[in-house]
């Protein structure tokens, strides 16, 4: 069930209605629960007793942690729900993966293996609502959370439908607490979620959506295009994806407002972000957060000295791109933006070169976009021809009488793309923007969510876009 849908417009409507028939507040919760497993099994199918499991199997780990005084048992059980929780996502997510990594490897040393792919469906949101369930059992055993006593609280922590399939990546200590509360639908709240949702289909349908064609167009095959299509065609994907995800996390932020609940922020202008380290902290941040607290800094951080910082750091990101997607692109994404992050660390205390912040800005946007080249490009003969042309320029060999006719054929995501750096910038120097629509009088906010609903039913394109993040 798609955010951008109707059918998502009619599953909120009717759930605050049935919402409003209930007094109990433990009737509520139940009714979020069921909701929210209808919600998965719209977009899975049956698929959604992974959720149960995740959620059976945490709950009652969790519990075994806590009760246990022997760090012994403790370890036992912490191990028992991380082999149970990647096992699920590596099976489902990774499988068939390596059988072709089995068979690349035979090939290579003349075994010809034979070894058949797995007829698997991949769960939606399967990597998030796995790191969530860890995260609980992990913080349980660190002391650092009590677990919870009630299943049904803690089941609508991990299967919460506005960002069960794709974030953000909530923690236990964050949502939990929140319970303890009436679910109530007020007024404050529903205007409020009804900005945050707004901004969402805005940067989804609008901008997200009507760049995806000019994207495929130009990265299907990019072979003998110029560094002018190749950097253009990086630009558009930088601006869908930021557009696509972010979007995602708005709507999902407005819904979870709606009905009473703060979900964390995950996206803090990234494309503002002046050195490799600063845009982990501006971009997916309940990810890079996850990383940090239970990978990075488990194996050490930067504790143990220079090297063992540096291996770190590359097993954090090779890690964080292989979550992305059982696929050798995001783990040379990963594995790239490891090398920036080393190679800042690096610098760092050094060199005191670029003092402009918008140079900083500039340099660093281009390595991360140059990232997102890699993200984006699947089939490795089109990206490294992709990198060359990004790295080596030769706009010389698009002439004017190319150029002009590919921009006028492509205006209107060209203009999409202008108007996005326009109000980006624009949003960076207006701080708190969506509160600042927010805080506009009934009839001004009135007008402008018009507005938007006439942007949307102008601009909407024919065929619906699936958000990028549902396959991870």
């Amino acid at each position: 069930m798609l955010f951008n849908s109707i059918q998502f417009a009619i599953f909120m409507i009717v759930l605050l209605l049935v919402i409003e028939l209930f007094r109990k507040n433990r009737l509520r919760l139940s009714l979020l629960v069921v909701a929210s497993y209808f919600f998965y099994y719209a977009d899975s199918g049956l698929l959604f007793v992974l959720l149960l499991f995740s959620s059976v199997l945490d709950f009652y780990i969790g519990r075994k942690i806590y009760e246990n005084e022997s760090l012994r048992k403790r370890k036992f059980f912490l191990i028992l729900s991380v082999i149970g929780n990647l096992g699920v996502l590596a099976f489902f997510k990774y499988a068939n993966f390596t059988i072709g990594v089995a068979n690349d490897i035979g090939n290579l040393f003349g075994a010809s293996p034979s070894l058949s792919a797995l007829n698997i469906v991949l769960p939606v949101g399967i990597s998030f609502f796995t790191f969530q369930t860890m995260s609980y059992t992990i913080d349980i055993y660190r002391r650092k959370l009590t677990p919870s006593n009630s299943f049904l609280k803690y089941a609508l922590f991990v299967s919460f439908f506005p960002q069960l399939v794709a974030g953000p990546i909530v923690r236990a200590s964050e949502f939990l607490p929140q319970l303890e509360n009436r679910v109530t639908i007020v007024a404050d709240n529903l205007k409020l979620g009804l900005t945050y949702i707004s901004w969402g289909l805005v940067k989804k349908v609008i901008f997200a959506d009507n760049l995806a064609p000019f994207v495929d167009s130009i990265f299907s095959d990019p072979t003998g295009l110029s560094s002018f299509h190749i950097i253009l065609g990086t630009l558009a994907f930088g601006i869908q994806i930021y557009c696509d995800f972010s979007g995602y996390t708005d709507i999902a932020i407005g819904a979870a407002r709606i009905l009473g609940f703060r979900l964390p922020k995950n996206f803090n202008k990234p494309y503002f972000a002046r050195n490799p380290s600063d845009f982990w902290s501006r971009w997916h941040i309940s990810l890079s957060t996850w990383l940090r607290d239970y990978l990075y800094i488990p194996l050490g951080g930067n504790r143990k000295g220079k090297s063992r910082t540096v291996i770190n750091l590359m097993i954090t990101m090779l890690l964080g791109g292989l979550w992305h997607g059982a696929a050798w692109n995001f783990v040379i994404w990963g594995a790239y933006h490891g090398t920036l992050l080393v190679i800042h660390k690096w610098i760092t205390g050094r060199f005191n070169i670029i003092k402009s912040r918008v140079v900083s800005i500039f340099i660093t946007q281009y390595f991360i976009f140059l990232g997102w080249l890699i993200f984006r490009v699947g089939n490795f003969d089109h990206l490294m021809f992709a990198i060359k042309k990004f790295l080596f320029l030769d706009f010389f060999s698009a002439g004017v009488s190319e150029i002009i006719p590919f921009l006028l054929a492509n205006k209107f995501a060209i203009l999409l793309m202008i108007t996005f750096i326009y109000l980006h910038v624009f949003s960076y120097k207006v701080h708190n923007i969506i509160y600042k629509v927010n805080s506009l009088k009934l009839s001004h906010w009135t007008v402008y969510v018009a507005f938007v609903l006439l942007l949307l039913f102008l601009f909407t394109p024919s065929l619906s876009q699936a958000f990028i993040y549902f396959q991870f």
